[in-house]
């Protein structure tokens, strides 16, 4: 599967999350799973808009936001940050993953 974002992401993420598409990218691609579904009635998509907490090579923490399109082998890129401690704290409960 293939990580893509628009432009617009690009730049949000860049200069309001000072987050570099590469670095969405390693931790797209360094993600061992599982994916949570954001099911908040305002980010709700179709397909169902998920979230995970990966690290980039250098070891940096992100959460990354995707819209995942399984057939097509794509995963659009929503947001990428650094996830705060209520996020992580969220993400290890209910996955049994630390991070």
């Amino acid at each position: 599967m293939w990580l893509i974002a628009t432009g617009a992401v690009k730049e949000k993420i860049k200069f309001i999350h000072s987050v570099d598409f590469i670095e969405a990218e390693e931790a797209f691609f360094n993600f061992k799973g599982p994916m949570l579904i954001d099911d908040r009635e305002k980010h709700k998509s179709k397909p169902h808009t998920v979230w995970f907490i990966s690290e980039t090579f250098e070891g940096r923490l992100l959460k990354l936001v995707i819209i995942p399109y399984i057939e097509e082998g794509l995963a659009v890129l929503r947001t990428a940050y650094e996830p705060s401690k209520e996020e992580k704290e969220l993400y290890e409960s209910t996955t049994q993953k630390k991070v």
